[in-house]
């Protein structure tokens, strides 16, 4: 008799977030990969992004992310 490994139970709610100031290169990327790796760790799931006062692109893609894809939140703290 073999020991098989079981599959990792999927925990039914997640939220997802991290700080984003000035990272208009690595936000899309890192949005996407979340949203191709958080559905096999969890049934539900938000991810959320936090703009910490970007002067770049940030604000505006984190916008457009949150547009495109009902899992994603935008927020924008003051600067």
């Amino acid at each position: 008799m073999t020991d098989r490994p079981t599959a990792p139970t999927r925990v039914p709610r997640l939220s997802y977030f991290f700080p984003a100031h000035n990272e208009e290169a690595n936000l899309e990327p890192l949005v996407e990969e979340a949203l191709a790796t958080l559905p096999a760790i969890a049934e539900t799931f938000e991810i959320v992004i936090v703009d910490d006062g970007s002067r770049d692109a940030t604000p505006a893609i984190a916008d457009r992310l949150a547009a495109a894809h009902p899992e994603v939140r935008a927020v924008h703290t003051p600067t």
